[in-house]
């Protein structure tokens, strides 16, 4: 099994002693070109830090959306510098799920090409954890690419699978060790995922929903209408509050990218909000990933 890729190195590492910058070669090929360059280098990073520290904003919101009104603000007080905000772990992560997860054949008919997922669970073994969806493609449905992602926490509930041993053997740590990778929050945001996937993942056979496609057509139908708190997420699948699904849908977001650029300077960076441990209330957001790169 090859080693986990940079991007989740990243990822816990980034969270554990803070978040490096990275520079591209041409980058650093004009480090000292002269003084003006340098201090538009020092500004982009000033101006993420700022942009870092606003999301403590949103820690005690009810519920994480693309319009919520503390990102617009954001938007707003940096749209000189066209910062865009987008959810970028909010689907279905083929990283991280476990093998049952995906091989499920709700799921399976619905991401993978043939509807069968066994050609996808022996590449991800034989490659481990990837950067980019492109390198999944060819095993995707086309209907299926815009409800996966490659970014996100770990759900402490997958600790004993393949995927979860994979993760433990990469860093010589198990379980709470592996916090805050590992973590119980929920790992896709109803609001601002790809809707498609949502009768899929409630019609899984273990969980034996009753009645799945109508709580899915009536989650979707609410959804239309604009984003759902927790508690209407909960009455609205009528399941108990200690129901599995809940490992998988709330209401927040974990991963946030944020893109802007400052003279001939682009930044592209991923804030990440940190769990507390063994529940799915947010601490604080911290910058995990950062990629300083210089237009020609």
């Amino acid at each position: 099994m090859k080693a986990l890729t940079l991007v989740v190195l990243i990822m816990f590492l980034g969270v554990i002693a803070g978040a490096a910058i990275f520079e591209s070669s041409a980058v650093m090929k004009n480090f000292d070109r002269n003084r003006s360059d340098f201090g538009e280098r020092e500004k982009t990073r000033e101006l993420l830090d700022a942009m870092v520290r606003s999301f403590g904003n949103l820690v005690d919101t009810d519920a994480d959306y693309d319009e919520n009104s503390i990102l617009e603000s954001i938007r707003s007080l940096y749209s000189s510098y066209n910062l865009t905000i987008r959810d970028i772990s909010s689907g279905c992560n083929l990283n991280f799920l476990p093998d049952d997860v995906l091989s499920d054949p709700a799921m399976a008919g619905f991401l993978f090409t043939g509807g069968n997922a066994d050609e996808f669970i022996r590449f991800r073994r034989y490659c481990g954890f990837v950067t980019e969806i492109s390198e999944w493609q060819s095993f995707l449905k086309e209907e299926a690419l815009n409800a996966v992602v490659c970014n996100g926490w770990f759900s402490a509930l997958h600790v004993d699978s393949e995927t979860g041993r994979m993760l433990a053997a990469s860093y010589g740590k198990t379980g709470e060790e592996l916090y805050p990778l590992m973590n119980d929050f929920p790992l896709i945001n109803v609001n601002t995922m790809d809707t498609s996937l949502i009768a899929p993942l409630i019609s899984r056979r273990s969980w034996r929903i009753n009645g799945a496609a109508a709580k899915a057509t009536a989650l979707k139908n609410r959804l239309e209408s604009g984003p759902v708190t927790e508690g209407e997420l909960t009455s609205l699948l009528g399941l108990a509050e200690n129901h599995e699904i809940y490992k998988y849908l709330g209401v927040r977001t974990a991963f946030w990218k944020l893109s802007f650029k400052n003279g001939r300077y682009k930044m592209d960076a991923i804030v990440a909000a940190i769990p507390e441990k063994g529940v799915k209330t947010i601490l604080h957001y911290s910058l995990i990933e950062g990629r300083l790169s210089r237009e020609a």
